[in-house]
């Protein structure tokens, strides 16, 4: 009995809580509020001391990545969101986008940097859009699919006033929106990259469909379905925030190339993958009105990186020579969208990764997607930047803040468990190094650098000792690293080589007149005059594998045929090493035999300390001496989820299928190019782990900002 009062009494608690703030939320603050955004023509003004001044938008763009969670768990804290705003306001950065709702402690913290800080961050809200109603059949402009927009809508601009109870699914927890950030609210960006696919449906669908007519925004005669939705959409939220909340902020909606509204040429090859080809995939904010209503106003937003798509690397923009004298598509591009809208233009994404190895890339001017080093990416930036300003664009926003170990890339995502992502950093995907913000493995006090000093190992390393030369092993939550000691001649022309048995079951045991004594999967070889790499086995090769396919279908046919005729093994027993490749471009390129493959197992030679003057992020090796340190990304020897301890299993076995299989050792050795035969193994035991140890590092890129930011 006491038991069920208990519960009786906090059960009925909990409701009066409920109650009451379900009353203060929907209780609304009609008083007027003054808006201080506000378009001119191609500009955005703010209000400063009674008077409308010019504002260009110096920002950066925050997701909700954190290592060993996923994005939907909320699991970054108040206390690390105010640390961030504070190193965003020393960067001279003026705004931060978001992408949709964060959770209350973000707002908390933004809340409490504007009101302690005289130079204010401003916040540009993005409203979510399903992924499930993009891919979905069902109608967008039907009343329910409208509607379930339009709550999203509402429950983020209430957010934003202090005025929201969500209830997280995910977590099965309560938030509660208590933190009015509206006054630094500088608009809202609705949506996200549309699937050009899914817009020319929705064009289709509803072809002949009339124009709209709202209080606050209008469809023009000329505008397609997916334009008079926006209209609706846009409309809804000006009208629900001017009348319950008494402000206006400005608005936009996401757009990007591959959307946009200008026709774009590209050579007849690379047009054969066009999958706009014929559509209506295309959205223009000039085909929207607003009314006398409207006192902020709209922007163009685009997201618009460099090497993509194909219109920057091959078409008409490529003509272009810049006031510097240099060939820069990035900027006609720009210019053409500016001089295409009435209205200002902000590019909402511009970035490129500090990643290890490149996927698409930039023939132009180098700024590619990934391999760039630290250094490199913040050149870039600053390139990039440049060029937002001489097009005559109303500023931009750097994507990322953060880096983002959750994410996987187009040519990793099939080599990795999507359900242990978060759990690690894979050098290898691109996707997760576009930050200025690094999350650095381990706990920050021993750090494991290629930097020729030895500090940080210690005689528990060692998992092999033959003669006067050492093998030592370790690992963490990004790379597995090696230290060879003893190796005089190192510098002499001559080589030092590691054989690895990674994957059980496959391998060979010999290979150009050396003999192993048990079967091996990867050789690393460390040559200080010819190059050093990673070779992979045949059997273990994965280079198909990294084209992105998300299911079987006649296009897999079309990839394996390609794979033989560019003899990429598919057939197992074989005796055979090669440097260790993956796919770079699209799935066309590839079919097109464009650029198909990239050599990422070809090492880099530099000092990997980021303490270090001649610091190089993506170096793989040092050497110093008779000292060589190695270090090499899990994901490059077939690692599936080094958290777990899994590797991929031989896929011969599994009809050309990814799966996980646990193992509990690596088996090491060293040797000269001069060996016959190699009989001495190391063992290193994996560990694995459950929440993953890291720190933050600010990368070179930041300060490269910071300067560039402050110095306008």
């Amino acid at each position: 009995m006491k038991k069920g009062f208990t519960i009786s009494v906090i059960t009925a608690v909990l409701c009066i809580i409920c109650i009451c703030l379900i009353f203060h939320c929907f209780d609304g603050n009609k008083s007027e509020k003054d808006n201080i955004f506000r378009t001119n023509q191609k500009k955005i003004e703010i209000l400063q001391d009674g008077s409308w001044t010019d504002f260009e938008i110096k920002g950066v763009n925050m997701g909700t990545g954190y290592p060993g969670l996923f994005p939907n768990e909320f699991g970054i804290s108040e206390e690390t969101y105010a640390r961030w705003f504070n190193l965003i306001g020393e960067m001279n950065a003026n705004t931060i986008r978001v992408y949709k709702i964060q959770s209350p402690w973000f707002y908390k913290a933004f809340a409490q940097y504007n009101e302690t800080h005289e130079n204010k961050i401003y916040l540009v809200q993005g409203v979510d859009f399903s992924e499930d109603l993009m891919f979905s059949e069902e109608n967008l402009l039907n009343p329910k699919q409208k509607n379930k927009v339009f709550q999203e809508t509402k429950k983020t601009v209430d957010a934003l006033h202090g005025e929201n109870i969500t209830f997280d699914t995910d977590t099965g927890k309560m938030c509660y929106y208590s933190n009015d950030v509206s006054d630094y609210v500088l608009g809202y960006v609705l949506g996200v990259e549309w699937d050009e696919m899914f817009v020319d449906y929705v064009c289709r669908f509803n072809e002949g469909i009339a124009p709209y007519q709202g209080a606050y925004i209008s469809s023009r005669q000329e505008a397609n379905a997916v334009e008079i939705f926006f209209s609706q959409w846009g409309d809804y939220l000006l009208k629900y925030e001017d009348e319950t909340y008494g402000t206006q902020k400005l608005l936009s909606f996401a757009n990007w190339p591959e959307t946009d509204p200008l026709v774009n040429e590209v050579s007849p090859k690379q047009s054969v993958a066009s999958a706009t080809e014929n559509t209506e995939a295309f959205i223009d904010l000039e085909n929207l009105q607003l009314s006398d209503k409207v006192k902020s106003g709209m922007f163009a937003s685009y997201n618009v990186y460099p090497y993509f798509p194909a219109s920057l690397q091959y078409g008409k923009y490529t003509e272009y020579i810049d006031d510097e004298g240099n060939r820069n598509p990035y900027r006609k591009y720009l210019m053409e969208l500016v001089d295409h809208h009435s209205c200002p233009v902000v590019i909402t994404e511009y970035g490129v990764p500090a990643s290890r190895s490149p996927a698409y890339k930039d023939v132009w001017r180098n700024l590619s997607q990934g391999g760039n080093n630290e250094t490199e990416q913040g050149i870039a930036l600053l390139e990039m930047y440049e060029d937002i300003q001489k097009a005559g664009c109303a500023g931009g926003m750097v994507f990322t803040w953060q880096d983002e170990w959750f994410k996987r890339s187009w040519n990793e995502k099939s080599l990795s468990n999507p359900d242990g992502r978060a759990s690690w950093s894979n050098a290898q995907s691109i996707e997760q190094f576009y930050g200025l913000l690094a999350f650095e493995p381990g706990d920050g006090k021993t750090e494991n650098y290629p930097d020729g000093k030895i500090s940080e190992w210690s005689k528990e390393d060692v998992v092999l000792e033959n003669n006067d030369t050492k093998l030592s092993m370790k690992s963490d939550e990004k790379y597995i690293y090696f230290m060879v000691q003893g190796l005089s001649d190192i510098k002499s022309g001559n080589s030092i080589n590691l054989a690895l048995d990674v994957l059980p079951n496959a391998g060979t045991t010999y290979t150009k007149n050396l003999d192993f004594a048990i079967p091996v999967d990867f050789l690393i070889q460390i040559n200080a005059e010819k190059g050093s790499k990673l070779l992979v086995h045949d059997d273990s090769d994965l280079a198909v594998y990294s084209i992105a396919i998300k299911n079987k279908s006649a296009a897999v046919t079309d990839i394996y045929k390609k794979a033989e005729e560019l003899m990429l093994p598919l057939k197992n027993n074989t005796h055979t090493f090669h440097v260790v490749s993956r796919a770079s471009g699209s799935v066309n390129d590839f079919l097109l035999n464009e650029k198909p493959l990239e050599n990422v197992g070809m090492l880099k030679h530099g000092n990997a300390n980021p303490n270090s003057e001649n610091y190089d992020s993506n170096a793989d090796y040092c050497i110093n001496g008779d000292i060589v340190e190695v270090r090499i990304p899990w994901s490059l020897l077939n690692f599936y989820d080094p958290s777990k301890c899994m590797v991929i299993d031989d896929y011969h076995k599994n009809d050309f299928n990814i799966k996980g299989l646990k193992i509990e050792e690596i088996y090491a050795a060293a040797y000269y190019d001069n060996q016959e035969s190699v009989t001495d193994f190391g063992t290193y035991k994996l560990k694995g782990w459950k929440k993953p140890q890291f720190h933050e590092r600010l990368k070179k890129s930041y300060y490269m900002l910071q300067k560039a930011f402050g110095d306008d």
